[in-house]
């Protein structure tokens, strides 16, 4: 596992209000109501997806591959013009894995020198408890996470009556969150960058869209 010193300056600090900026829309958006409806809401029940304000049957779709076309250019392009823009600023992955679990990392087992020296020490009841609060806290996140993003495809209403009742009652999105709390803390606990070198397909193309005059 790498354990990259936690730096200052002004991008940094730059970068983390802009992260902690899109952490709060991830967590926000469900509780913002448009029109009677959650301005990001994939009914796939009803067949209704809501965009603020702005309601997509499934044959209006093709509005969608526009915009998701639309958006891959523009992500090409800034990429090309300014570099990692989006893998060091604005992908969800970085976001969660930077300034969210490695942000508990640092404040539970210490600066980066201290982790690799609590990494090599043997295992003795000081470090058996970080380890259990520190994982805890990852299989919390992740839970909360993976709730958050379930409330995209199901309406807060009716995922605070999922909660309350019994899992059993409500198998598919119950698995659901089960599986992405799973995969959340798989990811962000141990497999970490390496999904950015193995997983993703992003991460693979950027070298093809750089040149000289890209900002490195």
């Amino acid at each position: 596992i790498l354990h990259p010193a936690d730096v200052t300056g002004k991008f940094m600090l730059a970068r983390r209000i802009f992260a902690s900026l899109l952490l709060i829309i991830y967590v926000v958006l469900p509780w913002i109501t448009i029109n009677e409806s959650p301005a990001v809401f994939l009914d796939i029940v009803s067949r209704e997806f809501h965009f603020f304000g702005i309601t997509l049957a499934p044959q209006d779709l093709w509005v969608l591959f526009f915009g998701i076309t639309g958006t891959g250019f523009a992500l090409f392009f800034i990429t090309a013009l300014l570099g990692r823009l989006w893998c060091g600023w604005a992908c969800p992955y970085t976001v969660f894995l930077e300034h969210v679990f490695r942000r508990i990392e640092r404040i539970i087992d210490g600066d980066a020198n201290a982790r690799r020296k609590l990494d090599r020490s043997l295992w003795t009841f000081p470090k058996l408890t970080r380890r259990m609060i520190k994982h805890g806290l990852y299989l919390l996140i992740a839970a909360v996470l993976a709730h958050v993003f379930l409330s995209y495809f199901v309406s807060l209403p009716r995922l605070y009556t999922y909660v309350q009742e019994s899992p059993f009652q409500h198998l598919t999105s119950f698995g659901v969150v089960a599986f992405l709390t799973a995969a959340f803390y798989g990811c962000f606990a141990h497999f970490r960058e390496q999904f950015c070198i193995m997983v993703c397909p992003y991460g693979r193309l950027q070298s093809a869209m750089t040149d000289d005059d890209t900002v490195i």
